[in-house]
């Protein structure tokens, strides 16, 4: 009786004292917690066989289209001309670069020479992660891009997750 108010104690600490918005890492602390529970009453066999049916598990789902995928979302920034007609060309890039992609704002600015230019700023998800430099290979030749800046941060990171 008192291993299992202490186990569920156990479980309710872990539970409402931290922050954990993703399943795949509860169900990390949960393996890991039953084998610490299974080692602290002496069941060593099946902290041995419980490690390596979560290990394999753990395996053998990293296989799978259950995996965890990273969200990697994109801040694309550049700036044009104001009165362009690029902007049009470089949605068709992000079209054909992106999953999906939206404009979070704009700006407009005067630099040194009195020239109106405008900034853009997009977030974008690509359909290949790791093509952030080929996006910004095709935006650069554009005519009248100026400045591009192309940053990338994974949203589970970004919530303090490891």
């Amino acid at each position: 009786m008192a291993r299992g108010f202490g186990i569920f104690g156990a479980l309710a600490i872990l539970r409402f004292r931290t922050k954990i918005s993703n399943p795949r890492n509860i169900s990390f602390i949960f393996a890991a917690m039953a084998v610490g529970i299974a080692c602290g009453v002496y069941s060593f066999m099946n902290a041995i066989i419980g490690t390596i049916a979560f290990c394999a598990i753990a395996f053998l789902l990293s296989l799978t289209p259950f995996s965890r995928k990273s969200k990697l979302v994109g801040s694309l920034r550049f700036q044009l001309p104001a009165g362009s007609d690029t902007l049009q060309v470089v949605e068709a890039v992000l079209k054909k670069a992106c999953k999906s992609w939206v404009m979070k704002r704009y700006r407009v600015q005067l630099n040194a020479e009195n020239e109106e230019l405008i900034e853009y700023t997009y977030d974008v998800r690509l359909r290949k992660e790791l093509d952030g430099a080929e996006l910004a290979r095709e935006i650069r030749p554009l005519p009248g891009i100026k400045d591009i800046r192309l940053n990338f941060t994974d949203i589970y990171s970004s919530q303090n997750e490891y």
